[in-house]
């Protein structure tokens, strides 16, 4: 169950890291950083952000209104196909690519284990059907929002 919900934990992990890290002027490759320290993304991946940006019509992921975060979250784990058919997140994907990509190494484990908490208390399930606003995702999305505030930018 530990392992499980750690995997939970850092598939969250990776969307709250990609979507607070990222742009101005929708350009993700030019803030992605925790600690100031750049993230190991590749230019495809940095380019999920740009799309998903766009996409929802925000310029920079640091104003992104509350009522588009939701949706701006699940379109970076459906672009990255870290989404399970059912609408829950695939956990062994997800920490596999937050353990390749986050940096420094000493936030990986306080993230990891503040996602898994998130989970805990708000559960997987982050997509359902007719669900526009992505509703879903909110509770989880918020609360690991602000785990990776509280490691990559308030340090």
């Amino acid at each position: 169950m530990y392992s499980i919900l750690k995997s939970v934990a850092v598939q969250i992990l990776f969307l709250v890291a990609v979507a607070i890290l990222c742009c101005q002027n929708i350009r993700a490759q030019d803030e992605v950083q925790c600690l100031g320290q750049d993230l190991n993304m590749t230019q495809e991946q940095k380019n999920v952000i740009t799309d998903c940006l766009k996409e929802a019509k925000i310029l920079s992921i640091w104003k992104v209104p509350m009522e588009k975060i939701a949706c701006f979250g699940i379109c970076i784990l459906e672009k990255k196909n870290l989404l399970n058919d059912d609408g829950g997140l695939n956990h062994d994907k997800i920490y596999t690519y937050i353990m390749n990509v986050m940096k420094p190494d000493s936030v990986k484990k306080p993230i990891v284990d503040g996602v898994e908490k998130c989970m805990k208390d708000h559960g997987t399930k982050v997509r359902q059907p007719n669900d526009p606003n992505c509703i879903t995702f909110t509770e989880v999305g918020q609360c690991v929002h602000e785990i990776f505030l509280a490691q990559c930018v308030e340090g």
